[in-house]
């Protein structure tokens, strides 16, 4: 708890106004095929979390180190790619500044481990879910 030097007349004891900023969730087509399975409510997407002009994405690897990846936002589409931005979702906002940040990410890089991946319960997607509650306080992913 920050302690004011009384700036606010009747207040003491108060934490100062922290500025919010936007959380995005990005989720990308990752095959052609979805525009076929897509009309029967299915398909294969990559998420990855926007923040602080920031995307964070979780990714298997063979590595035991982390699988979390940092980048620019919607840096994963490139010519001749079959991965496309599929939309993006606004979630809310985070009173986590940056330095908080990097120090969740930490927290988060000993939890989402590359060769930890597994495509239906510890995957980009559930990684998104995770970082989002961390930031906003309450669950979101669409369905």
């Amino acid at each position: 708890m920050f302690l004011a030097e009384n700036r606010y007349e009747g207040i003491s004891n108060i934490e100062p106004p922290k500025e919010e900023e936007a959380v995005y969730l990005n989720i990308y087509n990752i095959t052609k095929i979805n525009k076929f399975v897509g009309l029967l409510g299915i398909g294969f997407f990559h998420s990855g979390v926007e923040v602080y002009g920031k995307e964070y994405w979780y990714g298997g690897s063979q590595s035991r180190c982390s699988g979390i990846v940092q980048c620019k936002p919607l840096a994963l589409i490139r010519p001749n790619s079959s991965i496309t931005l599929k939309e993006k979702i606004f979630v809310g906002t985070t009173k986590i500044n940056q330095q908080e940040l990097a120090g969740l990410k930490k927290v988060l890089d000993a939890q989402w481990i590359g060769i930890d991946y597994e495509p239906f319960t510890h995957n980009c997607n559930k990684f998104s879910q995770e970082l989002i509650y961390r930031l906003c306080g309450y669950h979101y992913f669409p369905r």
